[in-house]
């Protein structure tokens, strides 16, 4: 990175240019266990690694003397993983839950400046969550199915080196369950109807404007496959019209000026042929 200045902003900060690099060794491990016949048991330890968002680091330098190379925010994000989950399969059932958790000494956590920018602030995080999946083959031309997801996660507002405050909208997903069913009553055409629920979601120490009212959304999706004609595809999103506000709107902003609708019933026809 060449010597550079920063936004106005942030008080067009000179800083010196650099070519920062980082080593070290990370390690992952993990198996699994078939207990019974159609039941599996699994558990895994990992060390991911990732680079935090470095345009939002550079731009965001706000003090003198600063340069590239000694900058702690752009220093790796390396976060431990740990998931146990089992599997179970029985003729046309399809079965999993799992439970994860992550820790990152040095993570990633976005929070919005005063005019709604956002810049990254490296502190100790903490995520767990659960995840369920089941799948019926109902008939030959019917499968039903859904999915759950619930996370929570903390950061270290106090340099403490202890998680003592809520992850906001910006960094965290709402709790969610996915119902689905397929069906494909004849060769040529299929069908998939869909159900996606938001749930409610309260962020301690963040300020009630936060807080998060979920929202449920319908879809419908068809597959017609006209021979050597190719196909034709319709999909209709919130095919009940649910008058709703975003996730982001709702939780990861306080601006009036970014506080969006969701789309309505959205209509989409396509055909595609392949040659």
């Amino acid at each position: 990175m060449d010597t550079y200045q920063t936004l106005a902003f942030y008080g067009s900060q000179t800083v010196g240019g650099g070519k920062p690099d980082f080593s070290e060794a990370l390690f992952n491990v993990g198996g699994s266990v078939d207990v019974l016949d159609g039941l599996t048991v699994y558990a895994s330890f990992a060390e991911g690694f990732t680079m935090p968002d470095v345009g939002r680091v550079l731009r965001g330098v706000n003090s003198p003397g600063q340069d590239v190379d000694s900058l702690l925010s752009l220093e790796p994000i390396i976060v431990d993983n740990i998931e146990v989950g089992v599997t179970i399969e029985h003729g046309n059932l399809r079965a999993n839950a799992s439970y994860f958790w992550s820790d990152s000494d040095l993570g990633q956590r976005l929070s919005a400046n005063a005019d709604g920018i956002f810049e990254v602030n490296r502190e100790r995080t903490e995520a767990e969550g659960v995840e369920l999946a089941i799948e019926w083959q109902a008939s030959e031309s019917m499968t039903i199915g859904g999915n759950f997801a619930a996370l929570e996660g903390r950061f270290d507002a106090d340099d403490d080196g202890n998680v003592d405050s809520d992850l906001s909208a910006s960094n965290i997903s709402p709790d969610r369950l996915n119902l689905f069913a397929d069906v494909q009553p004849t060769d040529r055409l299929s069908g998939r109807l869909q159900l996606s629920h938001f749930f409610d979601r309260n962020f301690d120490d963040v300020g009630a404007e936060t807080d998060f009212d979920g929202y449920t959304l319908v879809d419908l999706l068809f597959s017609y496959a006209l021979h050597q004609f190719g196909r034709i595809d319709l999909g209709i999103q919130n095919a009940l019209d649910e008058d709703y506000f975003t996730y982001y709107s709702q939780s990861a902003t306080a601006r009036n000026d970014r506080f969006f609708a969701g789309r309505g019933r959205t209509i989409t026809a396509r055909w595609s042929s392949e040659f």
